[in-house]
């Protein structure tokens, strides 16, 4: 057998779906994070950023390179 994979990230999936479709950018990122959230019970923690909730955030460039990773509040990672 084969492993099928792919190298595309998650940040450069949502950016061919904003360039390559109707979706909003807020619609697009839903589609990575609130959407996969509410499928798999973790909405009331996960998938938005809302009083509450974990506080785990990613914020990008215009082309959705990461700059900065929250996880729980801490920045883990920063460009």
């Amino acid at each position: 057998g084969t492993i099928a994979g792919s190298v595309l990230t998650l940040n450069k999936g949502v950016y061919n779906v904003i360039v390559n479709s109707d979706l909003t950018v807020p619609q697009a990122v839903a589609c990575a994070s609130l959407n996969p959230a509410t499928a798999i019970g973790v909405a009331d923690r996960k998938g938005s950023i809302e009083i509450g909730k974990d506080a785990d955030i990613i914020i990008a460039d215009e082309k959705f390179d990461i700059i900065k990773t929250i996880i729980g509040g801490s920045v883990r990672y920063e460009a």
